[in-house]
């Protein structure tokens, strides 16, 4: 998600934008009941499909900020594995190494007696609702006036949405989650514990929280940059391994905040690093492998860490020193054996043949491998293969070819005819409508001669 707001034709854009948004309006005017109501949801939904366009556009995320999203992620989770206290790594180690990962989680000692906790709280919950009332702000404008008032709210809400949903998406839940811990806080003097006020104020937390995972999930989803060609380094194929890391992330934090007993938050912590793990080298999302290597060998990180807090749990003594000199020793081997994997997985896809029994995914993997170094004519003839074939039904794969054609094969007439043929089909998954959204828009964009950047419906 970029930041750089440019100028344009803006009767232009705003012709473009009523037209897309206005699509829906004749079927409002009809006095059906049934077809009013689903005219306002089709405008209710273009008006939220046009306020993400606008704020997912120019995704060009540097390679430096890739890196420390992965490296700052992968720290953030090891404090789960490593502050419990009924977790027996050795003492001194846990002296020095959980005061620096709480710091990094912005996370408050339960000892802490000052009121940094609240304060904690209060700023998170702050800066969500501020979120979500923008959000809320820039929708209504699209559903009223089918534009946008200030251009100010674009560029904050960009930004926002860019911190929460990376670097600060981990330290907001474990401050929220703290909240719901049942020990003495130096929240007890504001809201004493078992209050009814408490209760309250649990009940809003835990509902923010879960508007907030949805929407980490459904951004992952969502701002995609599927062109293999992009300058973004994050571009991938699809956002399903990393909205199930968001929601995986989720529950290790509030599994963590609600006094599990050890042995079942040892569980929860390597269950879940095993699914992040996992679904990382099933999906290989990324088209740059180097970042598929980056982000399975960090996920690597995290789940190492936990096999070795089963070892520290089955020996049970804070003196010994087993488990740590094995975390120590090996996490550089278990990174790179992790990576490692990545490119074997990689190696093996591409010796497969696509087949229908195997899900979409696998198979434009396997696509993706075997004709990556060979030239454009062959691997399209593998793709209408696998869409009028295999899966002529299947929308995911049509969008993908979609990409694949207008970016690599640089063939506008298939593009062009695979998106008509899209827009036939069943609508599928959220995040396929909204890809399908998204190229159908820059489409009339490139159209109507607009060159606009990723601010480019604003009225002044």
């Amino acid at each position: 998600m970029g930041m750089k707001g440019q100028g344009g034709d803006y009767g232009v854009l705003q012709a473009v934008a009523r037209a897309q948004i206005g699509a829906g309006n004749s079927l409002m005017d009809s006095s059906n009941p049934y077809e009013e109501k689903r005219g306002k949801m089709e405008r209710l939904k273009r008006s939220v499909f046009m306020l993400l366009y606008l704020i997912s556009k120019d995704q060009d995320t540097p390679l430096w900020f890739a890196y420390m999203q992965a490296i700052v992620s992968s720290l953030q989770l090891l404090f789960y594995a490593f502050s419990p206290a009924d977790f027996m790594w050795h003492k001194d180690f846990k002296a020095r190494i959980v005061p620096f990962l709480r710091a990094l989680n912005l996370a408050v000692s339960p000892d802490d007696t000052s009121l940094l906790m609240p304060i904690g709280i209060a700023v998170s919950l702050g800066l969500l609702v501020f979120t979500f009332a923008l959000c809320f702000k820039i929708g209504a404008n699209f559903w009223a006036r089918d534009t946008v008032d200030q251009l100010w709210t674009l560029w904050v809400l960009q930004l926002s949405l860019r911190l929460l949903t990376t670097i600060l998406y981990v330290p907001v839940l474990s401050m929220l989650t703290s909240i719901f811990a049942n020990t003495p806080t130096p929240l007890d003097q504001f809201v004493p514990l078992g209050s009814a006020g408490r209760n309250g104020a649990i009940a809003c937390t835990a509902l923010v929280m879960v508007l907030f995972v949805a929407l980490n999930c459904f951004v992952a989803l969502c701002f995609v940059d599927n062109n293999p060609k992009s300058r973004d380094s994050l571009s991938q194929v699809h956002g399903r391994s990393e909205s199930l890391s968001h929601f995986l992330r989720a529950v290790v934090s509030i599994a963590s905040a609600i006094n599990l007993s050890s042995i079942v938050l040892m569980i929860v912590i390597t269950g879940s690093a095993v699914g992040m793990t996992l679904s990382h080298i099933m999906f290989l999302p990324f088209h740059r492998m180097s970042m598929n290597r980056l982000f399975a060998a960090t996920n690597g990180l995290f789940l190492w860490a936990c096999i070795c807090l089963v070892v520290a749990q089955s020996i049970g003594d804070e003196t010994d020193h087993g488990s740590l000199v094995g975390f120590l020793l090996g996490v550089g081997p278990a990174m790179y054996a992790i990576s490692a994997l990545v490119d074997r997985r990689a190696e093996f896809l591409a010796t497969c043949e696509p087949s229908a029994y195997m899900s979409p995914f696998t198979c434009e993997l396997i696509l993706r491998f075997r004709y990556q170094q060979k030239p454009w004519e062959e691997a399209a003839a593998a793709y209408k293969h696998l869409i009028n074939d295999l899966f002529p039904n299947n929308i995911f794969l049509v969008l993908h070819l979609v990409s694949l054609a207008k970016n690599v094969g640089n063939n506008e007439v298939l593009s062009a005819q695979l998106v008509q043929r899209a827009q036939k089909m069943p609508s599928g998954y959220i995040d396929q409508q909204f890809i399908l959204f998204r190229i159908v828009q820059r489409r009339r964009e490139q159209a109507n001669g607009t060159q606009a950047g990723a601010l480019s419906y604003v009225a002044f």
